[in-house]
């Protein structure tokens, strides 16, 4: 997340980087609450799920009391397998 937002802050300013970490807090508590709310990648890992939120695909597993936030992939970078090992 820090080099996240560093970029974010370096690229379109603070403001900006600080409103994109803020979009994330968010969806990691949607994901929290509705932990089901992402789409199956087990093309990529059994059992993640990829939620996406703007520049970034956001990697998860439910357990039975919480999920478990597995990556934070930029949505252009090539996704495969190999990356979750």
């Amino acid at each position: 997340m820090l080099e996240i937002e560093e970029f974010t802050a370096g690229k379109f300013g603070t403001y900006q980087a600080d409103a994109y970490i803020t979009g994330f807090q968010t969806s990691f508590e949607l994901i929290a609450a509705y932990p089901r709310i992402g789409r199956s990648a087990d093309e990529l890992q059994a059992r993640y799920r990829r939620y996406r939120f703007q520049a970034h695909y956001i990697f998860c597993t439910e357990a039975s009391d919480h999920v478990l936030i597995r990556a934070i992939i930029q949505t252009a970078q090539d996704q495969r397998p190999d990356l979750f090992e």
